[in-house]
């Protein structure tokens, strides 16, 4: 599991940092922390957590803005 949720805490200005300068690293950090909790989850719930978390890149892929997809989100 990564430190940052190891402690709890999310380091959102590291993140936005990374999302700014290197886009394709910050998409790959962002594949991989998902999965990782995903992994750290019961195994009776990983195949739900997996089937939203396809869901949600659905919209995040078909949504014109990244506000517009916070919204389908909801």
């Amino acid at each position: 599991m990564h430190k940052q949720q190891q402690n709890g805490r999310f380091d959102f200005d590291k993140w936005a940092r990374l999302a700014h300068t290197d886009p394709k690293a910050f998409e790959l950090k962002r594949k991989n922390t998902i999965e990782d909790v995903i992994s750290d989850a019961p195994e009776r719930c990983q195949a739900q957590l997996r089937r939203m978390q396809w869901k949600l890149d659905r919209i995040r892929e078909t949504a014109p803005t990244p506000l517009a997809a916070c919204v389908r989100m909801q």
